[in-house]
């Protein structure tokens, strides 16, 4: 419960009650060795909407008129014991259906503050569907598209947790690290 620990290597279980590693004679020091498993990853995800324009009224008061322009913002943040990672089990993908009354802009951008600064988003990590199942691809035109029916958003890297040293500690965490995914819609 006290003093200064490192993580040596890690290995994944070679059965349900076995784990089998090797650590290399350079890395072995005197003092006690722990065998423990990291706790799973906590991921948190909220999304909001805030009507951003109108064609009557601009940004001044906007009023939810076709042509209106909302702005949604999807925000996750991981305050577990092991980061998200892409390409790993504890990867994220995002879905979102699309109303049938908005169009969307296929444009997604991403913020990422405090550990999570490793997760990245490119356009090719964005897949559009013309089906609220997310069965059938579609390449987006630019602007607003219509015929735009649900997203897959697949972000690269790794959402890190609260603390890494040694492992993520929840003892008075800092902030939870988060990414935020914002794209716009507007309605018909």
């Amino acid at each position: 419960s006290t003093g200064a620990f490192s993580t040596v290597i890690t290995a994944a279980a070679s059965s349900a009650s076995s784990v089998t590693f090797s650590v290399p004679a350079n890395l072995l020091l005197d003092g006690y060795y722990t065998l423990g498993n990291f706790k799973p990853p906590k991921p948190s995800l909220s999304k909001t909407a805030a009507l951003i324009s109108d064609p009557v009224n601009g940004t001044s008061n906007p009023k939810n008129i076709p042509g209106g322009v909302i702005e949604y913002t999807v925000s996750l943040s991981n305050v577990g014991e092991s980061p998200l990672e892409a390409g790993t089990s504890n990867g994220v993908v995002l879905t979102d259906t699309i109303p049938s009354n908005l169009e969307m802009n296929p444009t997604v951008t991403i913020n990422c503050t405090d550990n999570g600064a490793a997760m990245t988003l490119a356009a090719t990590n964005v897949t559009y569907y013309s089906d609220a199942g997310a069965t059938t691809v579609i390449t987006p035109t630019a602007g607003f598209d219509p015929l735009i029916r649900a997203i897959k958003i697949f972000p690269q890297g790794a959402l890190r947790c609260p603390s890494t040293s040694p492992k993520c500690l929840l003892t008075a965490p800092p902030p939870a690290p988060t990414c935020t995914f914002k794209f716009q819609l507007r309605i018909k």
